[in-house]
């Protein structure tokens, strides 16, 4: 996350950086006159080019007669020419005074919707004599000699400053709103852990695992069962917190476990624990579709047995609702209008009841196994 932080940064800085160098410095052109030496009132062309313009843009600048100051006068006026981003403008223009003087710089401006990008054009410096000693100013088809160098007005120190300054407060602020939203999530609370999986998922999970490795077909039946075997205890205390495993197979056949596993499942498990019983002691043999036909029925008692649960604390859950419907009932018979703290008790009420109604129902379940196999004891005194 905090690599993506950073090239988001630096993608930004980038695109900003090329706007700001399009609006700031793209747009600039040159002025250029037909001679720097003529007589007084004599007709000279000027040309300006300008280069770097922003798509549809409207321009305004000396063509329409501003900018000219005296001793200067604009004779003649010629149309814009635009290429894509490049356009040329031509004129006439003449100058009413003797002596060294300089075409004034002008304010070229391309105007696009809100946006105005500017530059000034260079000042060209003009002798001018008293009197005419050449033919008249050649026309707008013999404007500007090839060798006069071509001269770019560079950018203000404000415009360097907006240039070099923007991206580095773009920067800045989107690194203090990410340090920011950091901070926000080191103040939160962090997440709980997730839930542990329950007894039917671990089960499930295990005897995928066995059957996978289908040690039977190794050779190996004895570990097979012996895998079933803790696979089918281990859910069993997981589940109704039932120490099977330290229970022998004849305690396991009672009455007691048949009554809270289910009559049906009790058959079940309890010829899944002869035939272990049978090849761990007996050393007996089965076959290999038997051991199949095992991790099937462990299957399906595992099955039965999680939505049995699921249904006694659905069940639970329902009793302890009705039960706080029938307390909210009788509190809004005894007051039109119980306060925000007795509703508050009662939602914590029908929690606490949900919860010790679901410990009650496991603890139910060890009472009746723990009462049953100290009755097999006083009987065997």
């Amino acid at each position: 996350m905090r690599h993506w932080n950073r090239l988001s940064v630096i993608i930004l800085f980038i695109i900003f950086s090329i706007f700001v160098n399009k609006s700031v410095l793209a747009f600039s052109g040159t002025a250029r006159v037909s001679r720097t030496r003529a007589a007084i009132a004599e007709s000279l062309s000027i040309q300006i080019e300008m280069s770097g313009l922003p798509l549809n843009a409207t321009l305004v600048g000396p063509w329409s007669g501003s900018g000219w100051q005296t001793p200067f006068v604009l004779l003649q006026s010629n149309s814009i020419e635009t290429t894509g981003p490049t356009a040329k403008w031509t004129g006439v223009f003449a100058v009413m005074d003797t002596g060294n003087v300089a075409v004034p710089s002008f304010d070229i401006f391309a105007i696009r919707g809100t946006d105005t990008s500017r530059f000034k054009t260079n000042s060209i410096p003009i002798t001018i004599h008293s009197t005419l000693n050449a033919k008249p100013g050649p026309g707008l088809d013999t404007l500007l000699k090839p060798d006069l160098p071509m001269k770019t007005i560079p950018p203000s120190w404000l415009e360097w400053l907006l240039w070099i300054g923007a991206p580095i407060a773009l920067a800045a602020l989107i690194y203090g709103y990410l340090r920011y939203q950091k901070y926000r999530k080191s103040l939160l609370p962090p997440p709980p852990p997730p839930p542990p999986p329950s007894p039917e998922h671990v089960a499930f999970e295990r005897l995928a695992i066995i059957k996978n490795e289908a040690k039977w077909e190794l050779g190996d039946i004895k570990g097979f069962q012996t895998d079933l075997i803790d696979i089918i205890k281990e859910y069993l205390e997981g589940r109704f917190n039932y120490n099977a495993l330290e229970k022998t197979t004849s305690e396991l056949r009672s009455k007691e476990v048949a009554a809270i596993l289910g009559n049906e499942e009790h058959k079940i498990f309890i010829g899944l624990l002869s035939i272990a019983d049978e090849v761990k002691f007996a050393r007996g043999e089965i076959a290999n579709n038997r051991c199949l036909e095992g991790v099937k029925e462990a299957e399906q008692l595992v099955g039965v047995w999680g939505i049995r649960w699921q249904k006694q604390q659905d069940d639970l859950r329902a009793k302890a609702i009705a039960e706080a419907t029938a307390q909210q009932k009788e509190s809004k018979s005894s007051s039109s209008q119980p306060s925000a703290a007795e509703i508050s008790s009662s939602k914590s009420n029908q929690m606490a009841s949900i919860t010790q109604d679901s410990k009650n129902s496991n603890r139910t379940l060890l009472d009746e196994l723990r009462e049953a196999e100290k009755g097999r004891e006083g009987d065997r005194q």
